[in-house]
């Protein structure tokens, strides 16, 4: 297995979404059986240039950028995790209802998604 990309992830964020992948394999997870549903604030660190709200600040290209650097890590990191998840269970796994979830997660994640993992 090829070593998974991850950035700035705490053990604690991975255990708390990989309790979440466990209990969609296994089809007792609370959002909806074998589907998880993953928020993005749980896959990256805090930046308060992200998470400003002014309005002026909003339109600015800083805050835009930031924005995306959070997305992209919150992909990668949930793109490992489920690397990882893969590579321990033997299951089928779809975000979003795509089968070709990885490149969708490789351009960030912007609020949550969907991942749904059924035993094989």
């Amino acid at each position: 297995m090829k070593t998974p990309v991850m950035v700035d992830l705490t053990i604690r964020q991975a255990v708390h979404v990989w309790s979440e992948l466990q209990d969609a394999y296994r089809g007792i997870n609370g959002y909806g059986g074998h589907t998880a549903e993953i928020y993005a604030y749980r896959l990256q660190q805090r930046d308060p240039t992200a998470e400003a709200t002014s309005t002026s600040f909003t339109e600015t290209q800083m805050h835009k950028q930031a924005v995306h650097e959070q997305a992209v890590h919150a992909g990668l990191n949930l793109i490992g995790l489920i690397e990882i998840f893969m590579d321990t269970y033997d299951c089928v796994v779809t975000v979003d209802d795509h089968g070709a979830w990885k490149g969708a997660l490789l351009t960030g994640l912007y609020h949550r998604c969907h991942v749904k993992i059924v035993p094989k």
